[in-house]
């Protein structure tokens, strides 16, 4: 998707070299030889933030967070890999994901009209992702980061 000033960004998070993100079969692991496997479909290359250090490992990101993107919830808009890349930042470094990287989906649940047109009338909406509210989530998993305060 591309919008003057907005582009369509996927994201997902490493710890300890293993990659984790979110898409239609819930969330997903992969560890590979300096390759993101879930960036292989992604037209660029990706680039790599470090953003730092958390006390919480993979599986405890894991266990966090699985409750809340199981398989079948993903959404196109409302509840995507930039989601929940950022409320696994925000779990492990009390950090949030820039608002760049899901700036055009933010501006298409807004707009719907912007969406249908953006995407050419292909999105429906998935009823699993209807009641997802980001920011409730971000507040209920704030006394349960695994940051270095």
């Amino acid at each position: 998707l591309v919008l003057p000033g907005a582009r369509a960004f996927h994201t997902s998070i490493l710890v300890s070299g293993v990659e984790f993100w979110f898409s239609e079969g819930g969330i997903l692991v992969g560890q590979s030889e300096g390759e993101l496997a879930s960036h292989d479909r992604c037209s660029r290359e990706p680039t790599i933030v470090d953003v730092g250090f958390s006390f919480a490992d993979g599986q405890e990101l894991l266990e966090a967070l699985m409750p809340h993107f199981r398989r079948g919830s993903y959404d196109l808009l409302r509840k995507n890999c930039n989601a929940f890349s950022d409320t696994a930042l925000w779990y492990l470094l009390g950090r949030r994901l820039h608002t760049g990287y899901f700036m055009l989906d933010r501006l298409a649940v807004s707009y719907p009209s912007v969406a249908r047109a953006l995407l050419k009338g292909n999105y429906q909406l998935n009823p699993r992702a209807a009641t997802f509210d980001l920011e409730a989530l971000v507040r209920a998993l704030a006394g349960h980061r695994g940051c270095a305060e």
